[in-house]
């Protein structure tokens, strides 16, 4: 196996928790439209803890009760003069890649910082696509591709810039776009030369319901010309890469990643 997908290897484990040992010996097919769908409603029932996919508005009000929450802690520093960027699982292997474009665009890393991704954070990052119908088909597997598996974050600062986040912000690139020039970019070319060659196996890793694949192949009501076009459009769905927080989020991604004690650490002395 690429060790590109070691990081997503646990995924078909946590198909147990919410398809039926029937339903996964289906998964070595090919899962027609209406079967993908009815497994990605399971998928959303489980990770969002909810009976039905409707109750998902109810996720609201329990999300900004955390939010009051963290919003509780404190940063010092000047939020201008820093950024976060949070690499995700299949950004890892191309680190050394991501750190020198970053120096090589004046940017500092002040520190990396370690760590796993709970569903409570997740939730919060993403409260808006949570009940987005556009996001619906995507999202969960993309939590399960983030949720408790490793990531790291980086901690930036700029020698010219006025704003880090908003200056970071103009590098990260597009989703699935493969370009030498942004820090997403560079993720989807190094995916692309991976998955032309893996196995379904592999594929099963990363995609462990086909959802991402069925996305390109039906219509699953998502805006297909955002990705129609790409070299290779399963990267619109696999190939995220990074979460950089724009000036507007920073402070609150900052509170919803990093304990006091970190903030204390790694932020206020910037």
């Amino acid at each position: 196996m690429n060790e590109f997908f070691i990081p997503f290897k646990n995924n078909k484990k946590l198909l147990k928790r919410f398809l039926t040992q029937d339903e996964i010996k289906l998964l070595n097919n090919e899962l027609a439209p209406e079967q993908m769908l009815i497994y990605n409603k399971k998928m959303i029932n489980w990770l969002y803890s909810i009976k039905d996919s409707v109750d998902a508005e109810n996720l609201k009000p329990i999300i900004s009760k955390n939010i009051d929450k963290i919003n509780k802690k404190v940063i010092k520093s000047d939020t201008r003069r820093y950024g976060l960027i949070i690499v995700k699982p299949e950004m890892l292997k191309m680190e050394d890649d991501l750190v020198s474009f970053l120096e090589n665009k004046d940017f500092v890393i002040k520190n990396i910082i370690r760590k796993k991704i709970s569903r409570r954070q997740f939730m919060m990052l993403y409260k808006r696509q949570l009940t987005s119908p556009e996001t619906q088909y995507d999202l969960p597997t993309r939590m399960i591709n983030l949720i408790n598996k490793t990531i790291h974050i980086f901690v930036v600062t700029s020698k010219k810039c006025n704003n880090c986040s908003e200056e970071l912000n103009q590098f990260k690139g597009k989703l699935g776009v493969i370009d030498d020039y942004t820090i997403r970019g560079i993720g989807a070319n190094h995916i692309n030369n991976v998955i032309k060659n893996a196995s379904d196996q592999e594929l099963s890793c990363i995609d462990p319901i086909q959802m991402c694949r069925g996305n390109v192949k039906y219509d699953f009501g998502k805006d297909n010309s955002v990705f129609i076009n790409l070299q290779n459009p399963i990267l619109f769905f696999i190939a995220n890469c990074v979460h950089i927080p724009d000036y507007k989020e920073l402070e609150e991604h900052t509170k919803i990643l990093l304990n006091q004690r970190e903030i204390n650490k790694f932020i206020n002395d910037i």
